[in-house]
C-alpha cells in the first residue's frame, strides 16, 4: 500500500503577509488531508475484513513489488506515479483519496467504489493484467 507523505511540515515565516498565506494554505489543505486519512482508514478496514495482508509505505519509499500481488496507491495521480517507479510487472490500483480536489486520471477508484472494485477483481471471472 502506498500513501501520501506526512502532512504538515514546518514553514519558515518571514513576514505577516507570508503568515496570512500560510494560514489560508493550511485552511485549504486540512480538509483534503482529513479526507485522505479517512479514505486510507477505509482501505485498511476493507482489506482487514477480507483477511488480505497489506503493507503500507509513505510516498517516495522504495519497495520490492515481487512480494505483492497488487500494488494499491492511496492518494492522487502524483502518489500513483511515484509508486509506479517501483513497479515493473505487478498490476496497480489507484485510489483517489480526495476526488473533490483532484481529477484522478490514474487513480480513478474512490473510497466509495474501492470495496466494489476489489470484489470485482477478486472474483473468478476477472483477471488482472499488468
Amino acid at each position: 500500500m502506498f500513501t501520501k507523505s506526512k502532512f504538515l511540515k514546518k514553514v519558515k515565516i518571514q513576514n505577516s503577509e507570508n503568515l496570512s498565506k500560510t494560514i489560508i494554505h493550511r485552511a485549504k489543505i486540512l480538509p483534503s488531508h482529513l479526507q485522505h486519512q479517512k479514505c486510507l482508514e477505509h482501505v485498511k478496514d476493507v482489506l482487514d475484513r477480507r483477511g488480505i495482508r497489506s503493507t503500507f509505505f509513505h510516498r517516495s519509499e522504495d519497495f520490492d513489488e515481487s512480494v505483492y500481488d497488487l500494488v494499491v496507491s492511496v492518494g492522487g495521480d502524483g502518489t500513483f506515479l511515484d509508486a509506479s517507479k517501483n513497479v515493473k510487472i505487478k498490476p496497480m490500483l489507484g485510489v483517489n483519496s480526495c476526488p473533490q480536489d483532484s481529477v484522478g486520471r490514474f487513480s480513478a477508484v474512490t473510497q466509495e467504489s474501492f470495496e466494489t472494485f476489489l470484489d470485482q477483481i477478486s472474483s473468478t471471472k476477472s483477471t488482472l493484467r499488468p
